[in-house]
């Protein structure tokens, strides 16, 4: 990055303008590689700690600083799980996630981001078992398991998910997980039988509508999923 460019970014940091840092964060990560060095990785701490910020800038700032240097005492860490609930939205959830996925995380911490598991979003729950899948502690496996029985997303997984994710705490834990991966194959059979009905009709379908119905607010659909050039990437 050129000096100058890095001057002014500094410049903005420092001056704390709530409307200009969400852009400004984005630019150092980018230019920076997620490797802020020195001229901005102090700014970039209190932008993590500053609750007046919103979230979104907040997280951004933690997804910019090096995985070492995320410094995810309990009040980051609360702050981080707290991202994780499904009132959030996806992209304040994805960020949040982003960060746990990709930093050194304790066993007594995984503890907690488990009890967020019960709490979270289908398009992230698959994700964030990724940090379970290396430790062993049967503790941190308990309370995974226990969380998500309580899911209502859970089913968004597959039996492979679970059983892979809790082969290394050993054979209680994962016998625990019968019930779950019993839910999940019940209510794979349920949406091939509601899709085999669906299939039937579609000689009767109304394309516009389902084009209205795909792009309007009320289902969201086009925020993740793609139809021709319109929508996001996710399931496209």
């Amino acid at each position: 990055m050129p000096e100058s460019w890095g001057r002014s970014l500094q410049a903005v940091l420092e001056r704390n303008e709530a409307d200009l840092l969400d852009v400004v964060v984005d630019a150092i990560s980018v230019l920076t590689e997620a490797k802020p060095g020195e001229l901005f990785a102090d700014r970039l701490q209190g932008v993590v700690d500053d609750a007046a910020l919103s979230p979104a800038v907040r997280l951004k700032a933690f997804v910019s600083l090096p995985p070492a240097e995320r410094r995810i005492d309990d009040a980051r860490l609360k702050f981080l799980c707290e991202q994780l609930h499904v009132d959030r939205s996806v992209n304040t959830r994805a960020l949040a996630v982003d960060v746990l996925v990709t930093s050194p995380l304790a066993d007594g911490q995984l503890v907690s981001v488990a009890d967020a598991v019960a709490v979270t979003g289908p398009m992230e729950l698959k994700r964030l078992l990724e940090p379970f899948a290396k430790s062993r502690d049967p503790e941190v496996g308990r309370r995974l398991v226990a969380a998500l029985l309580q899911s209502p997303v859970a089913t968004s997984l597959t039996p492979d998910d679970v059983k892979q994710t809790l082969a290394a705490y050993g054979d209680e834990v994962s016998a625990s997980a019968q019930p779950l991966i019993e839910r999940i194959v019940q209510e794979n059979r349920e949406k091939y039988d509601r899709l085999e009905a669906i299939l039937e009709l579609v000689p009767s379908a109304d394309v516009r509508r389902g084009h209205q119905i795909f792009r309007g607010s009320k289902a969201a659909c086009s925020t993740c999923h793609a139809m021709g050039y319109l929508g996001g990437r996710v399931g496209s």
